[in-house]
């Protein structure tokens, strides 16, 4: 990854968490570094939206809004799964570096396996038999 896409990394991350982006993915010269231009070169992103977060088109604009405003340059943003010609998501695939990835907790995907179904007695699995009793999640 080029130093003009790297030196920015904290306000990227900023900007993927204001807009839910889950992944954001640097491709292209940007990724390369060798046939970057600092003065000329736009910087290709490939971007993974929240499937929670509803922003839409306009969501998608003003973040690619945003990422040119940090960067001082012309972005391109594609969404992941947009690009179906094989060769060319070779090509990206071939070269792109992830820039954000989000860390939180999915608070929409808790399992809970009772510890009967496990032959396990639950005074073994500290915590779960006051969830199974009390019909709560223990996060």
């Amino acid at each position: 990854m080029h130093p003009a896409i790297s030196q920015h990394k904290s306000a990227i991350s900023s900007i993927c968490e204001r807009f839910h982006i889950k992944r954001l993915e640097v491709f292209g010269s940007a990724a390369r570094a060798i046939d970057f231009n600092p003065a000329s070169s736009d910087a290709d992103f490939l971007v993974e939206f929240d499937g929670d977060a509803h922003q839409g088109l306009n969501g998608f604009f003003d973040a690619k809004t945003a990422l040119e405003n940090t960067l001082g340059r012309s972005v391109d943003l594609i969404e992941v799964g947009s690009v179906k010609n094989p060769f060319v998501l070779a090509a990206i695939n071939a070269h792109k570096e992830a820039v954000y990835a989000a860390s939180y907790r999915d608070h929409h995907s808790i399992v809970l396996l009772a510890p009967t179904a496990l032959r396990i007695p639950a005074k073994q699995i500290p915590g779960v038999h006051l969830a199974l009793h009390i019909g709560q999640f223990v996060g």
